[in-house]
């Protein structure tokens, strides 16, 4: 069974994620059968440490974050 904390270099970009950050990721584009095949076909991480980038699901949110927050030295 795959161990789903496992980091996995996805092709894409050459981030490392687990299979969950993956799959948010990729949800709504793909179907759960095909992330799971594209799974299968990223490189696992050797040893404790990956890129040192972040997830795709904390890149996007902060983006959106910066978009709304008013800087508050205006106040």
């Amino acid at each position: 069974s795959t161990e789903m904390t496992e980091r996995r270099v996805d092709p894409d970009d050459g981030v490392a994620y687990t299979f969950d950050e993956l799959a948010a990721y990729y949800k709504g584009k793909y179907k759960k059968k095909a992330i799971e095949a594209y799974w299968d076909t990223c490189t696992p991480v050797k040893g404790k440490k990956g890129k040192a980038a972040e997830p795709k699901a904390k890149a996007k949110s902060k983006a959106k974050a910066k978009g709304k927050a008013e800087p508050k030295a205006k106040a």
